[in-house]
């Protein structure tokens, strides 16, 4: 590794050069003192810039988790702090590859940007052969108890077979879908809003399976929570008891023999529901 370092009046420069067995990385960082008005309301700030590269860094050996595996990138980024505390921060760069359960992702980008009293934004682009990806997320109030949530998620001919993210049942399964969400909560057990999905195509053995939409809605009563479902072929009310991440494990078993296969998935550990509840 090597590094050098540089101080003036106006701020300092790091330049940052590693080779490890869990790849190449390359630093390039500059932190500047700035004053942002004048008189008795002057304020110096910091502002800070990086540009981050990584060529085959091994995602594998620096996180728990075997799925995953190498990943090269370019990063920059930079924030703004005052008073010691964080301002505001934005990032964007281009993901070139990375690797999921031994499948190479190419072609992804993301952008995002995060200010502690107002909000965090998010983008993340994917043009892989075996999935196209577009998904823009909004958190309001961050630092808030309950902060508010919007996502919209796009999703074309995601291949789970060729991703490696199911068996050889599915190895000509597509599946294209929109997503859209709004709710607030602090966890998902105490998250209330809706979440729609609309324009879902399910492509399997030469057939199409279109849904036109599902609709979940939760909401917070006194004594109990409610959850709302609705689709052409199937509507639900729920209320009592219950953990919102073990409802799609509950919704998964009462729906696989019905339409076993679409709901009858290789490889997937299911999770135990752990709900009291009317439905």
């Amino acid at each position: 590794a090597t590094a050098q370092w540089e101080m003036d009046r106006s701020g300092s420069r790091l330049s940052l050069q590693a080779a490890t067995g869990a790849g190449k990385l390359e630093l390039n960082a500059e932190a500047r003192s700035r004053t942002t008005a004048e008189g008795k309301g002057a304020s110096r700030n910091l502002a800070v810039s990086a540009e981050l590269e990584g060529r085959k860094i091994d995602l594998g050996r620096l996180f728990p988790g075997k799925e995953l595996g190498k990943t090269d990138f370019a990063l920059q980024g930079a924030a703004l702090l005052g008073s010691g505390k964080l301002q505001h921060m934005e990032a964007e760069g281009e993901i070139e590859s990375f690797e999921y359960k031994n499948y190479p992702y190419k072609k992804a980008s993301i952008r995002a940007s995060y200010s502690p009293r107002k909000e965090a934004n998010c983008r993340i682009r994917l043009d892989d052969m075996n999935a196209s990806l577009k998904a823009d997320a909004s958190m309001t109030a961050p630092l808030k108890e309950k902060p508010a949530y919007r996502m919209r998620i796009e999703v074309d001919h995601l291949n789970p077979y060729h991703l490696h993210l199911a068996g050889d049942k599915q190895r000509d399964m597509e599946i294209s879908l929109v997503a859209k969400a709004d709710c607030a909560g602090s966890n998902a057990d105490d998250l209330t809003g809706y979440l729609h999905l609309d324009s879902i195509l399910v492509r399997k053995q030469g057939k199409l399976y279109p849904i036109s939409y599902l609709h979940l809605e939760a909401q917070q009563g006194k004594s109990r929570r409610m959850v709302f479902l609705t689709s052409p072929f199937f509507e639900a009310d729920i209320q009592g008891n219950m953990k919102l991440e073990a409802i799609p494990a509950s919704v998964l078993r009462m729906m696989r023999p019905y339409v076993p296969s679409l709901f009858r998935w290789e490889n997937t550990e299911e999770q135990k529901p752990d709900n009291n509840f009317n439905f």
